[in-house]
């Protein structure tokens, strides 16, 4: 392939990356809510803000007793206690970007007591961190093979 080649092919590409993006997140939309439920909360106990839930709105002593007895982590706010709420996390798409959020019914209930920001339901999102892992572990391997289509 000449220079000229890849130049032509690139500009072709180049105009509909948004489309293409959007697309090669909604095949992975399993990853991005793992990014938020699993490394985030249950790992890591931070919100979208990189903020710790732990420090503003800790477990009660009876949550501390249920999840001891689940075998849960107890040093930082998981928001996870049986897994529906996890279960239930599901992205919505849209031309600018995508939106997390859970379908489970405590979902409403948990974004008002742990969300920092009450706008912007901040356990929901991903962090900075999250955003950088989701984008080189897995959004440019499938941007190249989009290309390679091309």
């Amino acid at each position: 392939m000449e220079l000229d080649d890849l130049v032509t092919n690139l500009e072709d590409f180049l105009p509909n990356i948004n489309n293409t993006i959007k697309e090669c997140l909604e095949g992975i939309d399993y990853i991005i809510c793992d990014l938020n439920t699993q490394d985030q909360l249950y790992n890591n106990g931070v919100n979208a803000d990189n903020e710790v839930i732990m420090d503003y709105e800790p477990y009660s002593e009876i949550t501390i007793k249920i999840k001891q007895n689940l075998g849960q982590p107890t040093d930082r706010v998981t928001l996870k206690n049986e897994g529906d709420f996890y279960r239930g996390f599901t992205i919505e798409f849209s031309d600018g970007g995508f939106y997390i959020t859970s379908l489970d019914k405590k979902a409403e209930q948990l974004a008002l007591k742990y969300s920092t920001n009450l706008a912007k339901d901040n356990i929901f999102g991903l962090t900075d961190n999250s955003v950088t892992k989701l984008c080189w572990d897995y959004l440019i391997d499938l941007l190249i093979i989009k290309f390679k289509e091309i």
